[in-house]
């Protein structure tokens, strides 16, 4: 397998338990593995969808008054008419706790619930990133950035790289019932065999420490950007 496009994101599952919840604040992290888990999980091998969403806060008193109500209907729309498999959101706690709610009443039906994975603190919200609150919002997922967001052209890297905050990262999640996604930026234009994948997500497991091997992990290609001038270059051609 090459890995060679512009942008990637690439989920790789893994293992799972089980558990049984009645709230939120209940859900443990054997039930929020075992969620995403059966979410992130292609049987048949086809392509999946699991779209990442950005809630901006908005500065009109009207449409505050209203985000609950838009963000419930997008909600019910990534369930009902994408068939999303899990929602990765940027956005405030209360845009959180308003998605996963509607998909939480949806429990027992069909489409089933899609569960949501956090991915930061959307532009012009006032929150912090509090991981007990994101769990009690229901989310069962946070991803947590490798090196910080600098891209890597082999595993090497991420060996000689990783000075343990990975580690860190992972076992506050999963103490606050936060299910840990490692998201590592792949340099763009380098290709990767699926021998490398394999090895990086077992790099990613040792490094993660008690955490252990992780639900899934989000590879995205970190493509430069194309110059003015190589615009302007190919225009005149």
């Amino acid at each position: 397998m090459k890995i060679n496009q512009s942008f990637l994101l690439l989920l790789l599952s893994t293992i799972t338990s089980t558990g049984s919840v009645s709230a939120f604040s209940a859900v443990s992290p054997d039930m929020t593995r075992s969620r995403l888990k059966e979410a992130l999980c292609s049987p048949s091998g086809k392509l999946t969808l699991s779209p990442e969403l950005i809630i901006p806060e908005p500065t009109d008193p009207t449409a505050l008054l209203l985000k609950s109500t838009e963000v419930t209907k997008v909600s019910e729309r990534i369930r009902t008419s994408a068939k999303a498999n899990v929602a990765f959101i940027e956005g405030s706690i209360g845009s959180l706790r308003s998605f996963a709610a509607e998909q939480e009443n949806a429990r027992g039906q069909f489409p089933s619930p899609v569960p949501v994975v956090f991915t930061g603190i959307a532009p012009g919200s006032d929150d912090a990133v509090d991981l007990d609150e994101a769990a009690d919002a229901g989310v069962s997922g946070i991803i947590v950035s490798v090196l910080n967001g600098k891209a890597i052209s082999t595993v090497q890297d991420l060996i000689d790289q990783e000075d343990g905050s990975l580690k860190d990262q992972c076992e506050k999640a999963l103490a606050s019932g936060l299910q840990p996604i490692p998201e590592v930026f792949l340099v763009g234009g380098t290709q990767w065999e699926e021998e490398d994948v394999v090895k990086l997500v077992d790099v990613l497991t040792e490094k993660c420490g008690d955490a252990g091997e992780p639900v899934s992990v989000v590879l995205t290609i970190d493509a430069p950007e194309e110059s003015d001038d190589n615009e302007e270059g190919s225009e005149d051609e």
